[in-house]
């Protein structure tokens, strides 16, 4: 009797157990069908860094030739850079009426010695303290009028500055000594004293229009 009663709570230990065992097993199959069931999400590959290449100081390199031009690039032909470098054109020489359209001075040459046929010697004042119309070229000078007094007639000289300035007879112009010798109201004549190579002086007669604007 005892026995029998033993096996039974045995038997129903048992059967409880495997109960429970089948509830335990059903809950984790149920969880495991839940997670399968939920939407996978696609994870992205990592995105590759690139890391900067280290840049070196090279002495005597062109700073403008890109050091990572291919060796096909750097293999350039030589005729070509040549065709790529400025072309210096010579230099043109100047045309037979270019030079003979070049003004010139008709009152005093632009060099010191000129290359004119010489005249009369002529002996200057070293002395002489130079007056202020000596200090512009003879053709720089303009001849705008005259005026008159009892005595003599006095011309009106204007400077390239545009200051008027009032000559007489026995002043001079220009830079090469001349000396005004006769005024009258249309031209004022002068004695000029040209140097020469030699260290002398020649005589030169010049003179100055009147220009009626």
């Amino acid at each position: 009797m005892v026995n029998k009663y033993r096996w039974g709570i045995l038997g129903a230990w048992a059967w409880i157990g495997l109960g429970c065992a089948d509830h335990t097993s059903q809950i984790v199959d149920d969880k495991l069908a839940h997670i399968t069931q939920e939407e996978r999400v696609a994870v992205s590959a990592p995105v590759p860094v690139s890391l900067p290449t280290p840049m070196t100081y090279q002495a005597g390199k062109d700073p403008f030739i890109n050091p990572y031009r291919s060796l096909g690039a750097d293999d350039d032909n030589p005729a070509d850079r040549d065709n790529d470098e400025p072309k210096m054109e010579a230099a043109k020489p100047p045309m037979m009426d270019d030079v003979l359209l070049q003004p010139q001075d008709t009152h005093q040459p632009s060099d010191t010695y000129t290359k004119l046929p010489k005249g009369d010697p002529i002996a200057i004042d070293t002395n002489r303290v130079r007056e202020p119309l000596e200090s512009y070229e003879l053709s720089s000078l303009r001849y705008h009028g005259s005026i008159s007094d009892d005595a003599r007639l006095v011309a009106l000289i204007m400077s390239p500055d545009g200051m008027i300035h009032r000559v007489s007879v026995g002043q001079y112009l220009g830079k090469h000594h001349g000396k005004v010798t006769h005024i009258d109201r249309r031209t004022i004549h002068l004695i000029e004293a040209v140097a020469d190579a030699q260290g002398g002086h020649y005589r030169r007669d010049a003179s100055i229009h009147f220009i009626h604007k």
